[in-house]
């Protein structure tokens, strides 16, 4: 799903890099063309940019079911025998597993109409993992089902979603059809400081002599033209204000209602230092001081990998291994073993080619997917950047 500002771009990049592998086919790009209208002061009143726009904001990832339906992709998956979906709702997280087998796996297996992962936290971790999969230890007597109950009230606060859903093919087409019939449905009032904001152009007047002149009339009037154009040609100042905003992780947090109400939901808590480091971040809990982090984490989570295998890493940086090579981790016990030794972050045999450059790999048929996720999600990062500039 892209936006009016990222839609072009792209489409003609995926276009550009032949799908990236995959048949066009297989590929749907659509485009979420909601943008919430700004508001601000008391009363709350709607912002402008000049004096027939609306200041809007950007729309949240919980606009990606009536946009599916909208679009057409959710008849396209449909026809095409979709049954279960992922959802990666940050696209700058370098840590995210897309198509995780795991995850999945789990949701199918345990017969979730829809699932979350969440992070951690690491202060229940031995409740948390049980609570988050519905499990009946949950329901254990004693001090553990007290703490267990303790973190299902709080759990927005303690547990936040890092972006990445799964849903049935039935309970997506199922919030699909809610959000399109309720279109204000599961909104609410998100602060926001840097809205943009116009007001619009002030009517103006010359007071002029009753015996002006006709050259003093038309002089007259085009210093009002040009005082007019000038104040909107004046760019956008940033104000405090509120968007209307509505996002996925809502349909967990509504408790017998709503898009998905009566629908066997669940949370998997997963660690943070292994799924979630996004590039640029936003919000509460995706703050990321500068992207030079995110690269780090990556390097501390594939350098771990390495080092489980019994090899030893010498470089302060840490080792990188590339996704055509391991997906989790698995897969390096030939390349990593004990007696191997790296000295340099960036090495050849980790990074899915031989000593004489040709390409190789251990990858499955989940390569293709994820491989394109990966690459929309980097499109989207740089051009968020780029637009920010």
């Amino acid at each position: 799903m892209t936006s009016p500002a990222t839609h072009d771009k792209l489409s003609a990049t995926v276009k550009s890099h032949g799908y990236y592998g995959l048949n066009p086919n297989q590929v749907h790009i659509f485009e979420c063309k909601t943008a919430p209208p700004a508001f601000a002061g008391e009363p709350l009143k709607a912002l402008t940019l000049g004096s027939a726009t609306l200041s809007r904001g950007v729309p949240g990832s919980g606009e990606v079911f009536a946009t599916l339906k909208r679009s057409g992709a959710l008849g396209h998956m449909k026809r095409s025998g979709v049954r279960h979906v992922e959802i990666n709702a940050v696209d700058d997280n370098i840590l995210a597993r897309s198509a995780d087998p795991m995850f999945i796996g789990f949701c199918i297996d345990s017969g979730l109409d829809g699932a979350a992962k969440v992070v951690e936290p690491q202060s229940v971790a031995p409740v948390y993992a049980a609570v988050m999969s519905g499990s009946s230890a949950a329901a254990a007597e004693g001090e553990e089902a007290a703490a267990a109950s303790d973190l299902e009230e709080n759990i927005g606060f303690l547990a936040p979603a890092i972006g990445s859903y799964y849903f049935s093919f039935a309970a997506l087409n199922k919030a699909a059809t809610y959000y399109d019939t309720n279109p204000l449905a599961m909104y609410r009032m998100v602060p926001n400081a840097k809205l943009p904001s116009k007001a619009p152009a002030p009517a103006m007047t010359v007071n002029l002599p009753p015996n002006a002149t006709q050259a003093q009339r038309m002089q007259a009037q085009q210093a009002i033209m040009a005082a007019q154009h000038a104040a909107a040609a004046a760019p956008a100042k940033p104000v405090e204000g509120y968007v209307p905003t509505r996002v996925i992780s809502d349909i967990f947090c509504a408790q017998g209602s709503g898009p998905l109400a009566g629908a066997s939901l669940a949370y998997l808590g997963v660690d943070k230092e292994e799924e979630f480091s996004p590039l640029f971040g936003g919000g509460p809990h995706l703050i990321t001081p500068e992207p030079e982090i995110a690269a780090g984490d990556l390097l501390a989570l594939t350098t771990g990998w390495v080092e489980n295998q019994g090899a030893v890493v010498q470089c302060e940086e840490g080792v990188e291994v590339s996704p055509l090579i391991s997906y989790a981790g698995e897969g390096l016990e030939a390349l990593a073993s004990e007696g191997h030794i790296f000295v340099e972050p960036y090495e050849i045999s980790l990074q899915g080619a031989s000593d004489e450059g040709r390409a190789k790999h251990n990858a499955g048929a989940w390569a293709a997917p994820v491989l394109l996720a990966y690459a929309v999600g980097a499109g989207l990062a740089a051009v968020k950047q780029i637009a920010s500039k």
